[in-house]
This record gives C-alpha cells, structure tokens and sequence, in this order.
C-alpha cells in the first residue's frame, strides 16, 4: 500500500484540481466512476432532495492502472441522476501527494458571507 503526504486544501482549491484533472467528464481522460458507498442521506443534506435519494461516495480510478485517482460525493436521486457535480473529497495529486478536503479552510466569502 502507497504512502502518500498528504495536503489539505479548501473547497474552492479543490474543485479547480478536480476541475483541472478533467474529472468532470472522467471517460474523455481514461477514468472509469465506481459507486463505492451509499446509504440515505444524512441530517445535513439538503432538505428538498426526492424521497429516495441516496447519499453516494464515487470513486475514480485509472482505467489503464486501476488506481483511485479521486474520491467525490453526490446525491444521486431514485432514477439515478445526480443532483449537481460532484463534490470532490480527495484527489492524488504529483507523486505521493494526497489532497484532502478541509473546508475549515474556506473563507466565509466563499460561502456567501461577508468577513
């Protein structure tokens, strides 16, 4: 098993490296999705999700090495759509980098708030 050092970074941070790995449309870069788990969702979803719905973990991994590349979160409603993009949680990153999701380090501007 891998060591990795591991890098925490905020949501915005994040969402540009999933962005910039080209994982929003992971078939055009060689990656396959596999649903990893899922259950309801929990008491800080959003409160307008279909009866239904299932909290999903998704998995991205390297068609041709088979390595998780990325880790990420959606809503997936009863007919299997997903609500929104994904919400990345971890990313490989160069070499034995592992960038992990720490939202303590977002900024309240990027929720809407101001300082």
């Amino acid at each position: 098993m891998a060591r990795f050092h591991k890098v925490r970074i905020g949501t915005a941070e994040m969402q540009e490296r999933f962005e910039n790995a080209g994982l929003r449309f992971p078939a055009d870069v060689g990656v396959c999705v596999i649903r990893r788990s899922w259950g309801p969702p929990g008491s800080d979803a959003p409160k307008d999700l279909t009866i239904g719905s299932l909290s999903v973990m998704l998995s991205y991994e390297s068609i041709q090495t088979g390595e998780e590349l990325a880790r990420a979160h959606v809503y997936e409603f009863p007919d299997g759509s997903h609500r929104g993009t994904p919400d990345p949680k971890r990313l490989r990153g160069e070499g034995d980098t592992l960038y992990i999701l720490d939202r303590s380090l977002d900024s309240p501007e990027f929720f809407g708030f101001p300082r």
